[in-house]
């Protein structure tokens, strides 16, 4: 787990408001060293305690990286994925994802459940299921509960709401009174 203050800190440290947008991210024994610069400048950032495996990582656009991390909060879960010896994804996640999954319950029905928090164990996590039209089992999307819990919190005042899930990944929420209706779309967390 990285803090992402201290991410965003060190990003911020050799990004330089746009100057080094392409780096090379070296992780090394716990610890992040980058090297960044272009004509006439160079700089290099170290962090120590930085708990990822040992990889050379290049970060082709740091302006997206930073816009990724400014939608998380808290201690962050970053994961690596590779193609043979050449690592190809960084997966960041905070503890504020919430995963929508379809599966069946004792009875063998379909059934729509949220879990929130640590979707792996048992320990950290609240799920609720959901009955209703559920046409396909085996559906696992993530999303942010912050947004999720902002949309529930605003609309609690009316009478009616479904909600309806894309197995491409996206969230739609409609809730209604007798006066006023409200809609919401929700893309999926990559």
């Amino acid at each position: 787990m990285v803090n992402k203050n201290t991410l965003t800190s060190v990003i911020s440290k050799y990004y330089l408001g746009g100057l080094n947008n392409q780096v090379k991210w070296r992780i090394k024994d716990n610890t992040l060293t980058v090297y960044a610069g272009d004509n006439g400048r160079v700089c290099k950032v170290q962090h120590n305690n930085f708990n990822l495996e040992d990889a050379e990582l290049g970060v082709f656009d740091t302006h997206k990286l930073s816009k990724l991390i400014s939608i998380t909060s808290g201690e962050l879960n970053i994961s690596l994925e590779k193609i043979k010896a050449i690592y190809t994804k960084m997966h960041i996640a905070d503890l504020n994802n919430m995963l929508i999954t379809t599966t069946t319950d004792f009875d063998g029905d379909n059934v729509c459940e949220f879990v929130f928090g640590d979707n792996t164990g048992f320990s950290n996590k609240i799920t609720y299921q959901l009955r209703g039209n559920i046409s396909k089992s085996d559906i696992q999307l993530p999303f942010d509960s912050d947004v999720f819990k902002d949309i529930l919190n605003a609309n609690k005042d009316m009478n009616k709401g479904t909600l309806k899930v894309s197995e491409v990944g996206m969230l739609k929420l409609n809730f209604s009174t007798d006066e006023t209706e409200s809609e919401y779309f929700i893309a999926r967390n990559e």
